[in-house]
């Protein structure tokens, strides 16, 4: 099992679909070195657009984690 944290696409390149491409060049080298299970997260569900991107080339979104969060209000 291998996978990868982070992936990202400058402003100016979003929506020409690079994510998925990444994401499948990035699978397709895993492929070619034997792993059979590749995962990727921190990606934020509320992102559309990055789930989208993972959920377009195959992957399967799971919420494994919450993480904690705090609101903080100015005076």
């Amino acid at each position: 099992m291998a996978g990868f944290a982070i992936t990202a696409v400058m402003p100016e390149y979003r929506g020409m679909g690079i994510s998925p491409l990444l994401g499948v060049t990035i699978c397709h080298r895993f492929q070619e070195l034997g792993v059979k299970k590749v995962f990727s997260y921190f990606i934020n569900e509320v992102n559309e657009k990055s789930c989208h991107a993972v959920e377009s080339i195959g992957g399967v979104g799971r919420v494994l984690y919450h993480a904690y969060d705090k609101k903080i209000e100015f005076l």
